[in-house]
């Protein structure tokens, strides 16, 4: 139970401070236009958010899954929905924001990217809400 917690803790955190990164990434681009620094962000965005996948894979292949009997369960289950449904969504919208802007196609970057950094985010949020259900839920 004792590395359960900490996987669940460290990808938690690794999927928070993503969320802010593409936050302020996305201000450094539309009103600083600091793009070395909003290419940064964004990167550490991407990077951390591949350790979380690895480590949300490892703790669901070895511990299962966890669910939440609260007396909030029907809120549980309709925020569950919309985070697993934006969070399949944003991977492909991810990848194709960060490969038109290493090709250099930035008409196309920039088009994906107001799609996919708003997705980022509510994903972002959404699972530390699901993460307080099940921590501190009953």
């Amino acid at each position: 139970m004792y590395y359960y917690k900490i996987l669940t803790f460290a990808s938690s955190l690794l999927i928070l401070v993503s969320g802010v990164l593409i936050v302020f990434g996305v201000i450094e681009i539309k009103t600083r236009k600091r793009i070395h620094i909003h290419r940064n962000l964004m990167i550490s965005a991407t990077f951390l958010a591949a350790l979380f996948l690895i480590l949300y894979v490892i703790k669901y292949i070895v511990f299962g899954q966890k669910h939440y009997h609260g007396s909030m369960r029907e809120i549980y289950l309709i925020i569950l929905f919309f985070h697993s449904s934006l969070a399949v969504l944003n991977i492909p919208f991810a990848l194709f924001t960060l490969f038109f802007a290493l090709i250099r196609r930035f008409d196309l970057h920039k088009k994906v990217a107001k799609i996919t950094a708003p997705i980022w985010i509510v994903v972002a949020l959404t699972g530390w809400i699901i993460f307080i259900f099940l921590a501190f839920g009953e």
